[in-house]
């Protein structure tokens, strides 16, 4: 990342695409510090919920404009960043809303899970594709002139039970944690489902590491981070796992 950073800040670039997650690991590293890259414009977050906060805090940072796009690996660009900043839902795209029974939603403000349909995937198509994302659409025309529907999102896709934290952007900085503080990176995904409110069970898919330290280095990241150390883990070593969230509750 060091290297990364040290190239890209007299680069040609004006327009990154990138995350959040990589973004934390930059700021890991750099302690926070504003790094000035000489060409860069626009950083475009896509595939991870960024907060306003964080679109100020990282604008400021880089000293450039960041943009927000809502997508995913299976169909890309979901929705975009309008002037106003809201989230416009894209032309090629068949985005609704349902609730737990699975019915659609067409009422404002009233949360559901996100599934999309891509009109143009017809080698591989995407029909009625859950995603696990929560949002609601927004009330009223947007001032930007656009007319397609406006979606907000919700910055994460199941509470911690008995909390007002998202599972998944909690164990998201976790795994970060393993493996910028504790040097943990030799596995392929780890998937953390609650099954009581005082217990989680961690799988860990095709792990590489010493599992003492990876299950040490885990609990200790998850408690600062959490600000808990009354939670229970069960660690599990599997060859595979299908599962789409990093965080699940059954």
């Amino acid at each position: 990342i060091q290297e990364e950073i040290k190239y890209l800040i007299n680069a040609p670039f004006e327009w990154w695409h990138t995350n959040i997650h990589i973004l934390e690991q930059y700021n890991r590293i750099y302690d926070n510090k504003k790094i000035t890259i000489k060409n860069l414009k626009v950083i475009e977050n896509n595939g991870a919920y960024i907060s306003p906060k964080e679109k100020i805090e990282y604008g400021k940072r880089y000293n450039c404009k960041v943009v927000d796009n809502y997508g995913c690996r299976e169909v890309w660009t979901i929705a975009y960043e309008c002037p106003c900043g809201y989230l416009h839902v894209c032309d090629n795209i068949i985005l609704e809303l349902v609730d737990d029974k699975d019915n659609v939603i067409v009422n404002c403000e009233e949360i559901g899970t996100v599934i999309v349909t891509s009109m143009i995937q017809r080698s591989m198509p995407f029909i009625r594709y859950k995603l696990g994302d929560q949002a609601f659409y927004v009330k009223g025309k947007c001032s930007c002139g656009n007319d397609n529907p406006r979606i907000k999102l919700l910055p994460g896709r199941h509470l911690i039970k008995g909390t007002n934290l998202y599972g998944n952007d909690i164990f998201r900085r976790v795994v970060i944690s393993l493996l910028l503080d504790y040097n943990l990176k030799k596995y392929d995904s780890i998937n953390v489902i609650q099954t009581k409110y005082d217990t989680f069970d961690v799988h860990i898919i095709q792990n590489r590491e010493n599992i003492e330290d990876i299950e040490k280095g885990f609990i200790a990241a998850a408690t600062a981070i959490l600000g808990n150390d009354k939670y229970f883990y069960n660690f599990y070593y599997e060859e595979e796992m299908e599962t789409k969230s990093i965080f699940n509750v059954v």
